[in-house]
């Protein structure tokens, strides 16, 4: 039994040898144009995202600012202090009404002094009129024929005086209206010396002084105030989209780049690194964070989501175009030109030349030859013992001739 075995040994070990010496040594041999790959990687359906990192303050997104009219002044009284909570309509401060009723008195004693001057005039032409009626009236004949003369000159002379005062009397009345509506436009200012708020938001500042502004109001409306290296200010646009993370809170907020800045926050300076302001805002507003809390901030520079991604390590460029060696569905080494998409952190997306699932050399590098059928390692860790324990002898027979002779 023994000798069989040994027998049986020799024979395959000579066969296996002879085998493989004939199809290296055979003109066309296949054998010589199989190309080995120990690594593949197999195409994933995936999301790139180019992003960078960097760090920002939760702000009021606007700061409003109240300045005194100069016309006004003096201030009488505030109604409000700094920290207090405003909102359109509230009361922030009154101007003094002292200059303002001085004003108006003035005006009023003019329009007094005026009403006087009219009814002086108005008397003045009743009068004349009523001196014309009387010289109109004939007394006799010989009255009549006396004084023609001298009756026609005096109601000339009456008829023009008349006139006169009736043209004055017209020119006090508009001097009046005139001063009529400076009395009414004074009213108005003086029942509007009250400023009100505009915006709804905290008064940050307030300066009694009368120093200019004289009132600051931050608006309830937070956003996200930080600054960009050159590279990032050169990548970030207004509008990308931003995801907002706070470690105090473990919140996670969304927003959007609002304003960028094109100078930078600091002296430019040769030795010092030049950052540029941006802003951004928030899509949805947290009542939970507070002006001043620390955020880190992710700014979304581009993205693909489920599309064909491979390692870049696995592309190759030849003639301005880029291929991937891919194992194709009857076993052979293809070489396949694609199209690139988004890269970031490594990642590749395909555009067109490859699918889902595809296989594809992990390193090109070591594929020496194209176009033909590929063997790969045999990895024994991954064989099940107790799957060999279960062929037959013939089985095992079968198996191991057809690894030999195949192809």
């Amino acid at each position: 039994m023994n000798r069989w075995k040994s027998a049986a040994l020799i024979i395959f070990c000579v066969l296996f040898v002879g085998v493989n010496l004939y199809l290296l040594l055979k003109e066309d041999s296949k054998a010589a144009r199989v190309a080995y790959v120990e690594d593949w990687l197999r195409v994933k359906q995936d999301d790139i995202t180019e992003k960078f990192d960097t760090k920002g303050v939760l702000k009021p997104l606007e700061e409003f600012s109240v300045y005194v009219d100069g016309d006004k002044q003096p201030i009488e009284s505030f109604h409000v202090k700094k920290g207090d909570q405003v909102s359109p309509g509230t009361p922030l401060f009154t101007y003094s009404a002292e200059k303002l009723e001085d004003e108006k008195k003035g005006l009023e004693e003019e329009k007094t002094k005026l009403q006087g001057e009219i009814a002086a005039v108005q008397d003045h032409i009743r009068k004349l009129k009523s001196y014309q009626n009387s010289i109109s009236v004939p007394t006799s004949k010989v009255d009549e024929e006396k004084e023609y003369t001298a009756e026609k000159i005096s109601e000339s002379q009456i008829e023009q005086e008349i006139y006169k005062q009736e043209l004055a009397e017209d020119r006090l009345e508009k001097e009046a209206v005139k001063i009529d509506a400076q009395i009414a436009y004074l009213n108005q200012k003086i029942n509007n010396l009250t400023v009100t708020s505009k915006v709804e938001g905290t008064v940050t500042e307030l300066n009694q002084d009368l120093q200019s502004p004289v009132i600051k109001i931050a608006s309830s409306d937070l956003g996200v105030e930080g600054l960009l290296t050159e590279v990032q200010r050169k990548k970030a646009e207004e509008g990308m989209r931003v995801v907002l993370y706070s470690p105090l809170y473990k919140k996670k907020l969304e927003g959007s780049i609002r304003t960028l800045h094109t100078y930078p926050a600091n002296e430019p300076h040769v030795e010092k690194e030049t950052v540029y302001p941006f802003t951004a805002s928030l899509n949805e507003p947290d009542s939970e964070l507070l002006a001043g809390a620390k955020l880190d901030v992710t700014v979304i520079v581009n993205e693909a989501k489920n599309v064909p991604v491979i390692p870049n390590r696995t592309l190759f460029k030849e003639d301005k175009k880029y291929y991937v060696y891919r194992l194709s569905d009857s076993g052979w080494l293809e070489k396949q030109r694609v199209n690139k998409g988004l890269t970031f952190a490594g990642k590749q997306e395909i555009q067109k030349g490859l699918k889902k699932k595809d296989l594809v050399a992990k390193d090109p590098m070591d594929v020496k030859v194209e176009n033909v059928p590929v063997i790969t390692p045999l990895h024994t860790s991954k064989i099940q013992m107790k799957e060999l324990k279960g062929l037959s002898k013939k089985q095992t027979l079968q198996y191991v001739l057809m690894g030999m002779l195949e192809r």
